[in-house]
């Protein structure tokens, strides 16, 4: 399904996602320097260079995918913010929190130990806005279009030329890609629910995304990254509170205000791209 007015906008909605990104980490950073806690200023580091490559090296085009557009970004990032905040509400909700609590995964450990520092409103800013869009960025698009390249490389240069096929491909990236996420994220933490719910995070995210833009998972719609952002900042939402309590937070703050009214920008854009392209669909 295509979006008329094409995909200019969806590069206006990473911007605006990317920029108050960097607004979260640039705090982190300056309070680590203010506060003489180097361990705050690396870890900002890290994660705005977590940003700052997939840019770098050209792979801003697969978060923007050819036929994606604000509207039809919107919706995938809304779809993901519905879907985790599902899982969440389910997670805790008997008889279903058994199952539904291997979907949800708590937050970054290294960024939380530090952001639980800074005030509440850039603790919560943080957590759900620097952490899920840095891990993103370098879990969805950069590590796995270099090992895509990789394998493609491998298949063209061997007689391994199943290595081309897309699901191959993306089943060999999530083998990799997961664990790798789960120590990043989660650390060394020896619970085996932390590990399993962070793999099946991972692997879910992966297939959606990359299995969409690759094989047309999701007929009429482009799952693209912008999903993979709401699904991360719904988990992130729901494992720190609710969103009783961080829409309580963010209207605390100009910059909070600024993402309250991006929320709403983004359900008004879904509905009227998803009202616009059924009747396209149905004329």
């Amino acid at each position: 399904m295509e979006d008329i007015n094409f995909n200019k906008g969806a590069v206006v909605w990473w911007m605006i996602v990317l920029g108050l990104t960097l607004i979260s980490l640039m705090y982190l950073m300056v309070w680590g320097y203010q506060n003489s806690n180097m361990k705050a200023v690396i870890v900002a580091l890290i994660f705005v260079l977590f940003i700052v490559i997939p840019i770098t090296f050209e792979m801003f085009k697969f978060l923007v995918p050819g036929r994606s557009s604000f509207g039809g970004t919107a919706l995938s990032y809304v779809i993901g913010l519905v879907v985790s905040s599902f899982i969440g509400v389910m997670s805790v909700t008997r008889p279903t929190e058994s199952v539904f609590s291997l979907f949800t995964v708590q937050k970054q450990y290294l960024l939380s130990e530090i952001s639980a520092q800074l005030p509440l409103f850039w603790s919560k800013f943080t957590d759900i806005w620097g952490a899920s869009t840095g891990e993103e960025l370098i879990f969805l698009i950069t590590l796995p279009v270099i090992l895509f390249g990789m394998l493609t490389f491998i298949a063209n240069s061997s007689r391994l030329t199943f290595l081309k096929n897309a699901w191959v491909q993306i089943i060999i990236v999530m083998l990799i890609d997961a664990p790798l996420f789960y120590y990043f994220h989660v650390g060394n933490v020896g619970i085996i629910t932390f590990m399993i719910a962070a793999i099946i995070f991972r692997c879910v995210i992966l297939g959606i995304v990359w299995g969409d833009m690759k094989e047309d998972l999701v007929p009429y719609l482009l799952i693209g990254p912008a999903f993979a952002i709401g699904l991360h900042q719904g988990n992130n939402i729901m494992t720190t509170g609710g969103w009783s309590e961080f829409l309580s937070v963010m209207s605390t703050n100009p910059f909070g205000i600024v993402i309250v009214l991006f929320l709403i920008i983004n359900i008004a854009f879904a509905f009227w791209f998803v009202m616009s392209n059924t009747r396209r669909i149905f004329r």
